[in-house]
């Protein structure tokens, strides 16, 4: 997700300050978003770990809809979410930042197919 976000939102031709913002902007979202679509997750984990659950990731799932409701899942989500979007924002950004220091290039993978060198095998198919 970092890299489509980084790649919409910093134009490579803008190699200054935009970019530099698009790859803190890609870094923050990227990290809030998989928060987001972890937080249910941790929070079984969490309840399984004190024992506020029954035994079983399926029983606790069921347990916490039944007791909270399917918001009970996202307990914690905002702040978890705010958290990581910040943690993300400075590691990704601040690893692009140094990349632009170091003279370090971004390569973009290419998507109209490979090249390759033709061998001897390839003559022979081809005739």
């Amino acid at each position: 997700l970092y890299e489509e976000l980084k790649r919409k939102l910093s134009n490579n031709n803008n190699a200054g300050l935009q970019a530099n913002l698009g790859s803190f902007l890609a870094g923050a979202v990227a990290g809030s978003t998989a928060s987001f679509v972890m937080t249910p997750l941790d929070v079984v984990k969490s309840r399984l770990a004190v024992g506020t659950c029954p035994v079983g990731v399926k029983n606790c799932i069921v347990h916490v809809v039944r007791t909270a409701g399917y918001k009970g899942l996202y307990a914690g989500a905002g702040s978890r979410m705010l958290w990581s979007g910040a943690f993300s924002a400075i590691g990704f950004g601040t690893f692009e930042v140094v990349k632009g220091y170091l003279g370090v290039a971004s390569t973009q993978p290419t998507t109209t197919g490979t090249s390759r060198t033709s061998t001897k095998s390839d003559k022979k198919a081809d005739k």
